[in-house]
């Protein structure tokens, strides 16, 4: 997904109350992408940031996880009220790494892109 400043990331989202991280990771993809069918294949790592709101500093903890959707389409689109989501699109897993913003999403892009490989003998 590309944010407001046109910098690309994965999605992400704010835990829920009575939620899990899993059931957030999936929640969240399927609201900012359009995706159905999700399943967490493995838990990839997680990300620690700061980042300004209202003259803030504010503390994000990110679980990130390798995510199948078995009802596959090419139909993108994120939720309506979603107004800092400006595009969402389909990358080759090397021109997703080259386009990723933050350097912690590539590292755990690149640890997906191998287990994506073993998984599927490539």
């Amino acid at each position: 997904m590309q944010d407001l400043k046109s910098r690309w990331s994965i999605p992400k989202g704010h835990i829920e109350s009575g939620e899990t991280p899993e059931k957030t990771a999936l929640r969240e993809v399927a609201e900012e992408t359009n995706l159905t069918d999700l399943k967490i294949i493995s838990k990839l790592d997680k990300i620690h940031f700061f980042y300004r709101m209202n003259g803030k500093l504010i503390f994000m903890m990110n679980f990130i996880y390798l995510i199948e959707s078995t009802n596959f389409n090419d139909i993108l689109q994120t939720e309506e009220d979603a107004p800092w989501i400006t595009d969402v699109k389909w990358f080759k897993a090397e021109e997703a790494y080259d386009i990723l913003e933050y350097k912690a999403t590539k590292v755990i892009l690149r640890e997906a892109i191998n287990k994506i490989k073993k998984l599927y003998d490539l």
